[in-house]
């Protein structure tokens, strides 16, 4: 079976356990899942058997961005706390905050891609909230935390 003929089983699989049947990749091997106000894209890259994973967690406003920014570099050098996720920011698309994460989908397994996603879903809802509390005022973030370390969890593998 073929790379793509595995992920596209996996993608369709995965559908069918969250109830959308139709859940399948298009003719550019990509598709996107909303989870109530996030939106997670799935594009895979066939020739290196690579899925990359990204959500755009809102745009980023305002004349001091050096707090929030501080916080992303700080999270991105901690690159096994984050699970091997990225955090960017995109000059060029309305100034929009966009986390990447790449997975190598050799062998991956339902129960595998599940726990991914869960763990990148987790990540990204809390930096969303990171991101809007920097763009709207108010606490360092959503719960009051100070340190960007405690916005994601150490043991979370992505």
């Amino acid at each position: 079976m073929s790379r793509k003929k595995m992920v596209d089983g996996l993608i369709t699989e995965f559908g069918k356990i969250i109830g959308i049947e139709e859940l399948a990749m298009d003719d550019d091997n990509a598709c996107t899942l909303g989870f109530d106000d996030l939106q997670i894209s799935f594009q895979y890259a066939e020739d290196l058997d690579t899925m990359i994973v990204f959500s755009n967690l809102g745009r980023v406003t305002g004349e001091d961005k050096s707090e929030l920014f501080q916080d992303m570099l700080t999270a991105n050098f901690y690159q096994e706390m984050m699970g091997g996720t990225v955090l960017c920011y995109n000059k060029e698309s309305t100034s929009a905050v966009l986390i990447l994460h790449k997975k190598h989908f050799s062998g991956m397994n339902i129960a595998g891609f599940e726990e991914m996603l869960k763990n990148f879903t987790d990540l990204a809802e809390s930096w969303t909230k990171r991101v809007r509390v920097s763009r709207d005022g108010g606490n360092d973030s959503p719960s009051g935390l100070s340190e960007p370390s405690e916005i994601f969890d150490p043991t979370m593998k992505v």
